[in-house]
């Protein structure tokens, strides 16, 4: 695992919250396993593969290692941190003012027709997501 924080998110900041730093645990695969967001008025919004997106956001479903290797400049500022830094923003988001958040998977137990895919695209999808595709589409 490595450890992102990522300032200067204007371009994805809420009027009535603010800007927000984003920090990321990203696996070995490339893809976000845990995710915080803290923005200006103090609220948090947490994801991670199990719970990965509620009614505010999702947890990033960008591979990293691509993104960075095919962009040649982020719209934010991005800096290495270390594993303790990330545990305690994540630790400390269970209490922000907007905890718990309310997450309702259950409208993603089924996949809507306009969303099913081949295999091909399947294995495009970050893995959490493509777990929701039956396994056995052509």
């Amino acid at each position: 695992m490595r450890y992102e924080k990522a300032t200067d998110q204007r371009q994805f900041a809420r009027a009535d919250w603010g800007m927000f730093s984003r920090y990321i645990e990203i696996a070995s695969d490339g893809y976000a396993n845990r995710q915080v967001d803290v923005y200006e008025n103090g609220y948090t919004l947490r994801y991670d593969r199990d719970q990965w997106v509620d009614d505010f956001d999702m947890l990033a479903d960008a591979n990293v290692d691509k993104l960075r290797q095919t962009r040649q400049k982020a719209d934010y500022l991005v800096e290495m941190i270390e594993v303790a830094e990330f545990e305690r923003v994540w630790e400390d988001s269970k209490t922000a003012p907007n905890q718990p958040q309310r997450y309702d998977m259950s409208q993603f137990a089924d996949v809507p027709k306009r969303l099913q895919r081949t295999k091909e695209q399947i294995r495009r999808l970050p893995p959490w997501i493509a777990n929701l595709f039956n396994d056995n589409r052509e």
